[in-house]
C-alpha cells in the first residue's frame, strides 16, 4: 500500500470516529428527553442517569449517561464498571436541563465517546485503564504524572479528536463547504499554520505543553491528515 493511501485511510478512520461520536451525542440527547432511569447523590454531588440501551446503537447498548451537579469547572469522564459503561458530564449548575448542558459541553461528551469507541475498537479492557486525570498527584500538578496522562494513546487521541470535533462542528454550523472558505474562516493557509494555531489555542495549551516528541510527531501527522481532507 502506498504511503499516500495509508495517509488517507488513517484520516478517514479518524473522521469516521468523529461522525460516530456525533451520532451518539444525538442518541443521548433523544434519551434525555424522557425521565431518568436513576437518580441520587454520591460524594461528588447529586446526579440523574439514563440507560442508553434503547438507542439502538450497538456501542451504547451497555452504556449509561449521567449528568452530575458538582462544584468546579465542567468536565466529563468515561469508565467501565463491570458489564456497564458510564459517561458522566459534571457541571456546576444543572438547572438549565440535561439537553442544554449536553449541547453546551458537547465536545467534552464527544471526548468520552471517543474513549468508548476506542475501548471497543481495541477489544482490550486494559486500554480503558489509562492514567486518570482525577488523581491527587495529577490534580496537584505533578508534571511527570500529567505527562503520563496526556501521552497515553487513549488520551492524546481523545484530546485531539475533541479539538477537531469542535472545529468540524463550528464549520458545519457556519455552512462552510470547501477548503477555501475554511481557510478564510480559520485564518490559515496551510496544514502547518493550522497545526500551529490549533496547538497554540487556549483549549490545547496544557496538552501541547505536555506532549512528548513522539506524541507531537503523531499529532502533527494527524492534523495534516485532517487538513488534507477538510470539508
Amino acid at each position: 500500500m502506498r504511503l499516500r493511501d495509508i495517509f488517507l485511510r488513517e484520516g478517514a478512520r479518524d473522521a469516521e470516529h468523529r461522525r460516530r461520536a456525533r451520532e451518539m451525542v444525538q442518541a443521548i440527547l433523544r434519551e434525555t428527553e424522557r425521565p431518568p432511569d436513576d437518580q441520587g447523590e454520591d460524594t461528588a454531588g447529586p446526579y440523574v442517569a439514563w440507560s442508553l440501551r434503547g438507542t439502538g446503537d450497538e456501542l451504547l447498548e451497555r452504556a449509561w449517561f449521567a449528568l452530575q451537579t458538582e462544584k468546579g469547572s465542567p468536565h466529563a469522564w468515561y469508565v467501565q464498571n463491570g458489564q456497564s459503561e458510564i459517561i458522566t458530564l459534571s457541571v456546576p449548575e444543572a438547572s438549565e436541563g440535561p439537553r442544554a448542558s449536553i449541547k453546551k459541553h458537547e465536545d467534552k461528551v464527544a471526548h468520552e465517546l471517543i474513549h468508548l469507541i476506542d475501548a471497543h475498537r481495541h477489544k482490550d479492557p486494559s486500554y480503558a485503564k489509562a492514567p486518570s486525570f482525577d488523581t491527587p498527584k495529577v490534580r496537584a500538578g505533578d508534571e511527570e504524572e500529567r505527562q503520563k496522562y496526556y501521552n497515553t494513546p487513549m488520551e492524546y487521541n481523545a484530546h485531539l479528536q475533541q479539538a477537531l470535533y469542535s472545529i468540524e462542528h463550528g464549520l458545519q454550523k457556519m455552512g462552510v463547504r470547501n477548503q477555501a472558505d475554511a481557510k478564510r474562516v480559520l485564518g490559515v493557509d496551510d496544514a502547518s499554520q493550522f497545526a500551529k494555531k490549533l496547538l497554540g489555542s487556549k483549549q490545547m495549551q496544557e496538552f501541547t505543553r505536555m506532549m512528548s516528541p513522539e506524541t507531537r510527531r503523531k499529532v502533527l501527522k494527524r492534523l495534516a491528515q485532517f487538513w488534507d481532507e477538510l470539508v
